[in-house]
């Protein structure tokens, strides 16, 4: 009389089955898990170049918004002065064609060793400007030569960068000034007629591609106008 055994455990079959719907599974957290990472750290950087954007415009702002100020008028022409160089045909903020600048330069009376800001007398302190080249930002700050510069075409001992010369993405990518036809006519101590700065819009922008590829994850654009009471003339 045969005697059968009854089988404990699983088969081979079985055996397979379960393997492959792990490996599936574990396939789907891999690859959750990579996404996740990918996410945050596109968060990260978005953040990042969110926040250098921002400290551009602030910077930028605050520095153009005291352009052409002088404690005494007697020598207020001295520093009533803003060039406005290295003309580019950019958008504004109504996707509109407009003359923008990469690069200003402009004075204001310095001196704050006193109450009240300014001492009258033009040196290299109170003279300032920003420039955009290779990705980066430039202020002109306490140049030694800073009441001779008339363009941005030098790297001057004075240029020093507001954000990093990223080699990786994410990076800037465009910085502009427009007048906004805002400039209105004036006349210089000398009686030339010029135009005078009264506001302009600051522009900021930057992006993220793709290693190995030219596809855009993420681009962020920036802009504020201000108010420059002190209306500099334009040379």
């Amino acid at each position: 009389m045969l005697i059968h055994k009854k089988q404990i455990g699983m088969s081979l079959i079985e055996i397979l089955v379960a393997m492959a719907i792990g490996l599936f599974l574990l396939s789907a957290a891999a690859s959750i898990g990579l996404s996740s990472i990918t996410f945050g750290s596109q968060i990260s950087q978005q953040a990042g170049l969110q926040n250098t954007l921002k400290n551009i415009l602030t910077e930028t702002g605050r520095e153009l918004r005291r352009a052409g100020y002088s404690r005494d008028s007697n020598t207020a022409h001295n520093f009533r002065q803003i060039r406005l160089l290295d003309p580019v045909t950019k958008k504004d903020r109504d996707n509109n064609d407009i003359t923008a600048y990469q690069c200003i330069l402009f004075r204001y009376d310095h001196f704050i060793n006193t109450t009240t800001p300014g001492n009258g007398t033009l040196d290299q302190t109170d003279v300032v400007g920003f420039k955009f080249k290779d990705n980066q930002v430039f202020t002109l700050i306490n140049s030694t030569n800073a009441t001779a510069v008339v363009n941005c075409n030098t790297d001057s001992d004075g240029w020093t960068p507001i954000n990093s010369n990223a080699t990786t993405m994410p990076k800037v990518t465009d910085f502009y000034i427009g007048m906004d036809n805002t400039a209105t006519q004036t006349s210089q101590s000398d009686s030339t007629g010029r135009m005078a700065l009264g506001s302009a819009t600051i522009y900021v922008q930057g992006q993220a591609i793709k290693t190995g590829s030219t596809e855009i994850l993420f681009e962020l654009k920036s802009n504020e106008t201000i108010q420059i009471r002190n209306q500099p003339i334009i040379q």
